[in-house]
């Protein structure tokens, strides 16, 4: 596969332009903060924050910090904000999750810093909800 433009990434270009990246990511870290007192169990404004390295070829090649906030209950909806971090830069995304977790989920990307300041797209993530999952980047610019 080759490089991308601007990128240390190996890619391939889809549709329309659309610049293709994979990485795995790996979770490292993670919590659930609660707010409040109350009954057991998720309740509105509780959030799950977690953190993951992003591998290429098993080489690390950048983060992902998420934070998601419990925003519906029964059944439990997640509004999730998080920051892809790589070498050319930053990329945004946010995804509202409905649990029980789909199989796949696919964050839309709404901005981003350095080589992604005008990205936008969607990644998309196999399996959700798991402490290792493929990422998948569809980014047009």
């Amino acid at each position: 596969m080759r490089r991308c433009p601007r990128s240390h990434y190996p890619c391939t270009h889809g549709t329309s332009g659309t610049e293709i990246i994979q990485v795995l990511a790996r979770q490292t870290q993670s919590a659930f903060l609660r707010r409040g007192t109350g009954t057991k169990g998720p309740r509105l404004g509780d959030e799950f924050i977690y953190a993951e390295d992003l591998f290429l070829d098993g080489r690390k090649v950048g983060d992902h910090g998420v934070a998601c906030t419990y925003v519906h209950i029964n059944p439990n909806q997640l509004q999730c904000l998080g920051t892809f971090a790589l070498p050319n830069g930053q990329i945004i995304g946010q995804a509202l999750l409905h649990l029980l977790a789909a199989p796949t989920v696919d964050i839309a990307i709404t901005g981003g810093t350095g080589a992604y300041s005008r990205a936008r797209g969607y990644v998309h993530t196999v399996p959700a909800g798991t402490p290792e999952r493929e990422l998948t980047f569809h980014i047009i610019r």
